[in-house]
């Protein structure tokens, strides 16, 4: 029988929020896997894991198919034209 321990690390949540970001703010970011373009074409890298559990709105938006026919040799290098407006 296997058996299983309990450990609580009470900054493990802390710590593990900081390395996302440094990886995010990391140039290149080979860890994120999107890139979010405001109006006025500044771009942020994000992980749509981190979005998708932050906010309903990217949780239902990443779900989705893109609502544009894939173009090229692989759909999943056709970006997305989704906008987000603010509420």
């Amino acid at each position: 029988m296997v058996s299983q321990a309990m450990f609580w690390d009470p900054l493990y949540a802390d710590v593990l929020l900081l390395q996302l970001n440094e990886q995010r703010l990391a140039n290149p970011a080979p860890f994120c896997d999107l890139t979010l373009i405001t109006t006025d074409n500044a771009k942020f890298h994000a992980h749509k894991s981190i979005l998708a559990a932050c906010r309903t709105y990217f949780h239902q938006l990443l779900s989705s198919p893109p609502t544009t026919p894939p173009c090229g040799p692989s759909s999943s290098t056709t970006p997305r034209t989704d906008r987000v407006e603010d509420p």
